[in-house]
């Protein structure tokens, strides 16, 4: 799906370069201690990171410049408008709701933790819920739910031209990361040509990578149905089980 536009909460414009400053504080501080960044980034797979690595440098970026703009006008309020692929934007947001429990948590344990003030810690909270609002707000095709093991995912929708190439794109992240494939497709109301083509070419490079097979688990009738077509007697590197 392409990008799409939303419109942050409005807040004062040095609250927002505050909110940004805190960001890269916190990203500063996970730099500098090997333990902590490994246990961060332990709390998602590859796709949590690449969500992460694809919108957070463009957001600030975004918040930032906006912001500054309307400092410069002396505007008493500015309210950011980011762009982002949705289904990175349901991924990212997952993650940072985990990451944001974990660090409450690390700062009742350590004191050099940076601190978020409660007007910061209010916009943090005000934007997460205008993002998700907005994109609950959009007709969603496929949604790629991140489950707990990194390499393990639940598709629910519509599998089609639309969103295949992301749809690999995302998944051969995990692969190229070393980690196995298990794709639970009990909701997927929908596959073409091109889903197939997709499967295909995950079992491929996962055989490539030695991380064959690319496991399908509880596929749905609509997934059944074009797999009997394409492939009706399998392929190496598919594995299709009954359920999880």
């Amino acid at each position: 799906m392409e990008d799409v536009s939303i419109r942050l909460p409005a807040a004062s414009p040095a609250t927002y370069l505050r909110y940004l400053e805190w960001w890269r504080d916190l990203a500063r501080f996970l730099e500098r201690d090997a333990g902590l960044k490994e246990r961060s980034r332990a709390m998602g797979g590859p796709v949590d990171a690449l969500a992460v690595q694809v919108l957070g440098p463009t957001h600030a970026s975004e918040i930032d410049t906006q912001a500054r703009g309307a400092l410069n006008r002396g505007d008493a309020e500015v309210a950011p408008v980011i762009t982002g692929r949705p289904v990175l934007w349901r991924i990212a947001l997952t993650y940072a709701d985990r990451r944001m429990a974990w660090l409450r948590d690390l700062a009742r344990e350590r004191t050099d933790v940076p601190p978020i003030e409660s007007d910061v810690d209010a916009l943090r909270a005000s934007i997460h819920q205008a993002v998700r609002a907005a994109l609950d707000a959009l007709p969603v095709i496929l949604d790629i739910q991140p489950l707990d093991r990194p390499g393990t995912f639940r598709l629910a929708g519509e599998l089609d031209l639309s969103n295949a190439e992301e749809l690999y794109e995302l998944l051969a992240s995990e692969l190229k990361s070393g980690y196995r494939l298990f794709l639970d497709l009990s909701g997927v109301s929908f596959m073409d040509s091109n889903g197939i083509r997709v499967l295909i070419r995950l079992a491929r490079a996962a055989q490539q990578m030695d991380l064959s097979p690319v496991v399908l688990t509880s596929a749905s009738a609509a997934v059944h149905r074009v797999l009997d077509i394409a492939l009706p007697s399998g392929m190496p590197g598919l594995e299709v089980r009954p359920e999880g």
